[in-house]
């Protein structure tokens, strides 16, 4: 019979709130959003902007702030391909 795991969700839940965790997600961010630079649209340079906020655990986003970035996503997916870039897994969240 294989030994018997408890996992200490208290525990994980401070490691996943940690300094380093969150200096790691940071610049895994800022890594991937490095590799945007230089989009452009129709009416010239894309601004990439990094958001660094607080859930149950650190998180950060990219966007592409452009009225036309979702189409620039849609169409040439720059941010999928700079995610995967970074080393990051890439999937659908439910909104």
């Amino acid at each position: 019979m294989p030994p018997r795991v408890k996992l200490d969700s208290a525990g994980m839940l401070a490691m996943l709130n940690s300094a380093g965790v969150r200096k790691a997600v940071t610049a895994s961010a800022n890594s991937a959003a490095a590799s945007l630079v230089g989009i452009e649209a129709h009416d010239g340079p894309v601004e990439v902007i990094v958001d660094e906020y607080q859930t149950d655990r650190p998180v950060a986003g990219i966007t592409l702030a452009h009225a036309g970035g979702i189409g620039l996503e849609g169409e040439y997916g720059y941010l999928t391909e700079a995610a995967t870039g970074a080393g990051l897994q890439v999937g659908r969240r439910a909104v």
